[in-house]
């Protein structure tokens, strides 16, 4: 008797889950000891749940959380139309969010009943740990799945959908009739528009400064700034960098336009905003965590130019003036424009080697830092553009800032053009230049100890820095005016001092 009901008992303990009425004898007497036990039971039932989720209930699982991805999914999409996008804010998300809640609520009341049934009384054992299989354990599964779904479903509706300008719409439109009104009522001003480019990503705002005096039938130059790649900051070529601030420089008598990068959501609450393009930018498209981009950003640069060239149809030189990434966009765009463009500027700017292969008569004016942590001046990827690398996207692996020389010098090289090079030292900057005969000169700056940041950046407005350049340190040259020279080579001239 002894062994056969040993051996049943063991059956009994290999088949039986834990804290049964068969072994309520294990139940503690003490409540907070029962308690205890109940917690036990509530976080042994959560891998339990998980086990029956892919096993017993497989198909209501993939269900779930293809159901959470395809709202997600859906919900990116809706946000790019300014209706569903209102409708989605204050109707949809509301509506779910109070589903969630209620669902925690409901969840919620039935495990704070089973806790005080517990403390107070063994007799309903059993039934409180139902209770906290199926409102806590099930629940936090449902939860989890819910969220691995939904999470999926934002990555695949970012690369999609996610790039976006928010607002633009509401914008005034670039064209003659409302940059007649900028110059009429608000001169030497930076003012927002609206513009649609077909091949660029469609609409996008770009940025417009006019200096006072001018009227649409003058000869003024153009500068087009083309920004970084930005996270979770505005563009500050125009005012922070002051390429447009005249309380910096109250002086500045050239047109500027600077375009605005589309922005997408690299991780939960980092929005990046950069330049697409299948030779030029860091982040490749579709690659991890980055949208499919079905448009050429140097394309939008192009077309900016051609929009203020049928309002100023007397327009002079353009000048195509990148910070960073943005000279890398700077240079393809030069490339691909030809003879519409007449001048580069690359501030703490590379390129990787795949860009375009670049075309003469564009005057050409770098500067880059000795001690640049993003893009080293020795090449390849720095402390801050590893994660980039880490994402796959490795195209920062092949950045060569001093192979922009090279790069602008080559069509002469091939041509068999001779190119004479002189250079000086001022302060901590040394000055070298390239001129090509009957070409157009390279001038290359390099600042030591110089990081990735505009030089003097801090004087415009100390508040708008971007993250990079709070992350790489500002830069200062008292011997260097760089906005100076950016200004000389809008109009033509470039020299070593």
């Amino acid at each position: 008797m002894g062994l056969q009901n040993v051996t049943e008992q063991e059956k009994g303990l290999n088949t039986a889950p834990a804290f049964t009425v068969e072994q309520h004898h294990q139940v503690s007497d003490n409540p907070w000891m029962r308690e205890a036990q109940l917690g036990v039971a509530a976080v042994a039932s959560v891998p339990q749940a998980l086990n029956e989720a892919f096993t017993d209930h497989l198909g209501s699982t993939l269900t779930k959380m293809g159901t959470a991805g395809a709202v997600s999914f859906a919900l990116r999409c809706a946000s790019r139309q300014p209706t569903l996008g209102a409708i989605t804010g204050r109707v949809v998300l509301p509506a779910l969010a109070l589903g969630f809640v209620t669902d925690v609520v409901l969840n919620g009341g039935k495990i704070a009943y089973a806790v005080v049934d517990n403390f107070d009384s063994a007799d309903d054992w059993d039934k409180n740990v139902d209770v906290m299989k199926n409102s806590f354990g099930r629940f936090a599964v449902d939860l989890g799945v819910s969220s691995v779904g939904g999470g999926i479903g934002e990555i695949a509706g970012a690369r999609v959908f996610g790039l976006r300008a928010p607002g633009v719409k509401s914008l005034p439109e670039l064209n003659s009739e409302n940059i007649a009104k900028h110059i009429e009522e608000s001169p030497g001003t930076l003012q927002p528009y609206q513009f649609f480019s077909k091949d660029g990503g469609g609409r996008r705002q770009v940025d417009v400064f006019i200096p006072k005096g001018t009227t649409t039938d003058q000869s003024k130059d153009l500068l087009v700034g083309i920004d970084s790649l930005i996270i979770n900051k505005k563009p500050g070529m125009a005012m922070t960098n002051g390429l447009a601030n005249t309380k910096m420089d109250p002086d500045i008598d050239y047109i500027a336009a600077f375009p605005h990068a589309k922005t997408f959501r690299l991780l939960p609450g980092v929005n990046v905003s950069t330049w697409f393009n299948d030779r030029a930018g860091l982040i490749k498209p579709g690659g991890w965590f980055a949208p499919v981009a079905k448009y050429d950003d140097a394309a939008l640069i192009g077309d900016v130019r051609g929009k203020l060239g049928e309002i100023f149809p007397n327009l002079g030189r353009t000048t195509l003036a990148g910070f960073s990434t943005g000279g890398t966009m700077a240079l393809e765009s030069a490339a691909r424009m030809g003879k519409s463009v007449q001048a580069v500027v690359g501030v703490e700017s590379t390129i990787t080697g795949a860009e375009t292969p670049a075309v003469t008569g564009q005057m050409r004016l770098f500067s880059h830092g000795t001690e640049n942590t993003t893009f080293p001046i020795a090449g390849g990827a720095g402390k801050t553009t590893k994660l980039l690398t880490i994402l796959g996207h490795d195209r920062v692996n092949g950045s060569q800032p001093l192979g922009q020389i090279d790069y602008s010098l080559k069509p002469y090289r091939d041509a068999g053009v001779p190119i004479v090079e002189t250079s000086t030292t001022l302060g901590n900057t040394q000055r070298t230049m390239f001129q090509p005969e009957n070409g157009e000169p390279v001038l290359f700056v390099k600042l030591e100890g110089g990081k990735n940041a505009w030089p003097n950046r801090s004087v415009g407005n100390p508040d708008d820095k971007s993250v990079l350049t709070g992350l790489n340190g500002v830069s200062e040259f008292p011997e260097l005016n760089l906005n100076g020279m950016i200004k000389k080579v809008v109009h033509g001239q470039v020299g070593l001092e």
